[in-house]
């Protein structure tokens, strides 16, 4: 974490380079492109090898983060913004505070939160161009994912009369339609919580519930089909001693 900053001489990383601004403003400076301003909860993403300054005019206060692959096509610096929940801001504390712990298991732990980090990072990056509504809908489905009774016909009615145009809006934007996002956010979260589930000591019937599957045979079945491995299997339990 840096803090109260006020410029950084010109460089580049081998690695991608991730600065969440908390506190201030600046800019970013690219030799032969206009500067990229930002404030807080601004996201930069800047790519491997690509010379850069950052630089301010009153103090600025951000978290940073080395990662060796983000999961989306950047060959520039990339503004993008934190989640009206600050999810991802959320996460890099963890990050922070995980880094400087004594704890034994510290690597596995930065691992996982650093799938998480990025994972959240390409989903800011594919609604960047995004309507309103899609913004919205993709928010809310996410807030209701752990929801097995979430009424998502009710939530298309609160932004128009027709639940139809809302799905075709929708899937138009994204590809595939609100039920089959809200599917794959949930089995997601659910490999996530499969690849932590013995430090959180939970069975599989747990996972499926905390993932919004009220029943964990179909739930096992669509992990399989989604994932072409049983969750049973996917991340056994370590043998106890």
């Amino acid at each position: 974490m840096h803090l109260n900053l006020r410029a950084r001489e010109f460089h580049s990383h081998d690695s991608w380079e991730i600065i969440y601004c908390t506190d201030g403003s600046g800019r970013f400076l690219q030799i032969n492109s206009p500067p990229i301003e930002y404030g807080a909860k601004d996201i930069i993403i800047v790519a491997p090898h690509l010379v850069h300054s950052n630089v301010s005019d009153q103090t600025f206060s951000n978290y940073y983060l080395h990662v060796e692959n983000v999961d989306i096509a950047y060959d520039k610096i990339t503004k993008l913004r934190d989640s009206t929940n600050d999810f991802l801001l959320h996460t890099l504390k963890q990050i922070y505070l995980a880094f400087n712990s004594n704890m034994t298991n510290k690597q596995d732990i930065l691992f996982h939160l650093g799938v998480v980090a990025s994972s959240c990072i390409k989903s800011l990056n594919d609604t960047l161009h995004q309507s309103p509504l899609v913004k919205h809908l993709k928010q809310e489905l996410e807030n209701n994912l752990s929801n097995p009774n979430f009424d998502m016909n009710k939530m298309f009615l609160k932004y128009h009369p027709s639940a139809e145009y809302v799905r075709k809006h929708f899937k138009k934007e994204t590809g595939i339609t609100p039920l089959q996002y809200l599917i794959k956010t949930r089995l997601n979260y659910s490999k996530k919580l499969l690849q932590l589930r013995d430090d959180l000591r939970l069975n599989i019937a747990e996972i499926a519930n905390m993932s919004g599957f009220s029943d964990p045979l179909y739930f096992s079945r669509i992990y399989k089909k989604h994932f072409g491995k049983s969750p049973k299997y996917e991340f056994p339990e370590k043998i106890k001693k």
